[in-house]
């Protein structure tokens, strides 16, 4: 039998929406993980990959995890995401695009990753 996981991620959310620590949108209403829109839809250049304001792990709130921790003694807890850097990738650039990518200018994929 499996145990009960729990998954912790630092989240904000703002009018009815919910941002993930790369600024990654999605709405709360329909339930779907899909972002609405991608950040870096449409970049071309790597200038434009550097202009963006990436997450600096020294932010990231680390003082609520203790409390969820004790709270969920009866859960298994990892670390563990599937395939992070690239759903990160294509959910900033759009998935279409994070394949043409890839394909066409990989220092620009390279950069993004």
């Amino acid at each position: 039998m499996m145990p009960n996981a729990l998954y912790i991620e630092e989240k904000v959310i703002t009018n009815g929406y919910e941002a993930d620590f790369f600024g990654i949108v999605r709405s709360l209403a329909d339930g779907d993980s899909n972002p609405l829109a991608e950040q870096l839809f449409g970049v071309a250049k790597i200038e434009d990959v550097e202009r963006y304001k990436w997450p600096d792990a020294n932010e990231f709130n680390y003082v609520y995890m203790e409390e969820e921790f004790e709270s969920h003694q009866d859960f298994f807890i990892g670390g563990y995401q599937s395939a992070p850097l690239f759903h990160t990738y294509y959910k900033l650039v759009g998935f279409e695009q994070s394949l043409m990518l890839f394909a066409a200018d990989k220092k620009l994929a390279k950069t993004i990753l």
